[in-house]
């Protein structure tokens, strides 16, 4: 018997909760349903890179925007939004990884702030990436961002999410994890983050490493099996969500996020003769 291309593991219940996504992937590979009567939670395996999403009211949420990114399957890779807080070393970061991801956008905390940020990016990115501090509630930059408030102006599902800072994945101590509320809340399709704290040099690598697989590799799977990162790179790392997430946007994407750019209030500055030069940032 030939192996699945994509696989899913659950009890009956969680299974037919993420139906709608079993439906979508069976449209364009061949699929497994596993039912497990005792787990807490429901796997999914492709291409070497196993995602988890907790048993949770969550789960249908997280099917249908999961069907829906799935359906984008076969589009170009992108837009990708390149985040930083406002530090010297993380926007460095982001800069360095948005010269290789493809239809990238760098919008670091100094260009955007976090009062406008959740609906610039809700806009069904493709993958969003974030450099700097962060926590199990979320991302400390742009004045700190949880999940509700990435989520509540969404009008997009993004397909996948990655969290290049500390303890992104891990639970706390009275609920979810940042990238767990991302999933189960319909924001995303996957997310990536570790579950221990991370180095920011090792973070950089990584980050450049992912961004330069997205240029060949359109599926979170095929990204993180090609990305060539070192072990000491993605330990701690773990997906949430769905490993085959696609990593193309929504149709309208690109264009919102030009009106983004463009909206952007660029520094001007007056020359000895009395003109005035614009500063593009």
């Amino acid at each position: 018997m030939l192996e699945a291309d994509w696989t899913v593991r659950g009890t009956h219940e969680a299974l037919r909760a993420v139906r709608p996504l079993i439906d979508a992937h069976s449209r364009l590979r061949t699929v497994s349903v596993m039912e497990m009567p005792e787990s807490t939670c429901v796997e999914m395996s492709a291409n070497g890179v196993t995602g988890l999403v907790p048993n949770h009211a969550g789960l249908s949420r997280f099917s249908k925007t999961a069907a829906i990114v799935c359906n984008r399957a076969g589009a170009a890779t992108g837009p990708v939004a390149l985040l930083a807080q406002w530090d010297e070393r993380a926007v460095e970061a982001a800069e360095a990884a948005g010269k290789l991801a493809p239809a990238s956008y760098f919008w670091p905390a100094r260009l955007i702030t976090g009062r406008d940020l959740p609906q610039a990016i809700g806009v069904g990115f493709g993958a969003l990436l974030y450099f700097g501090h962060g926590s199990c509630g979320g991302w400390d930059g742009y004045w700190g961002v949880p999940a509700a408030t990435l989520i509540a102006p969404m009008s997009e599902p993004a397909g996948a999410v990655l969290s290049l800072t500390c303890l992104a994945a891990k639970r706390r101590p009275d609920g979810l994890s940042f990238c767990e509320e991302l999933v189960l809340g319909g924001y995303c399709a996957a997310a990536y983050g570790s579950a221990g704290r991370t180095s920011h040099r090792r973070n950089r690598a990584l980050g450049e490493a992912l961004c330069r697989a997205m240029q060949a590799h359109t599926t979170l799977a095929g990204m993180l099996q090609n990305c060539q990162a070192s072990w000491l790179s993605r330990a701690g790392y773990t997906v949430i969500g769905d490993p085959l997430a696609c990593l193309a946007g929504s149709d309208g994407a690109r264009e919102q996020a030009e009106r983004t750019r463009n909206s952007f209030w660029s520094p001007a500055m007056t020359t000895a003769s009395g003109s005035i030069l614009e500063i593009a940032v």
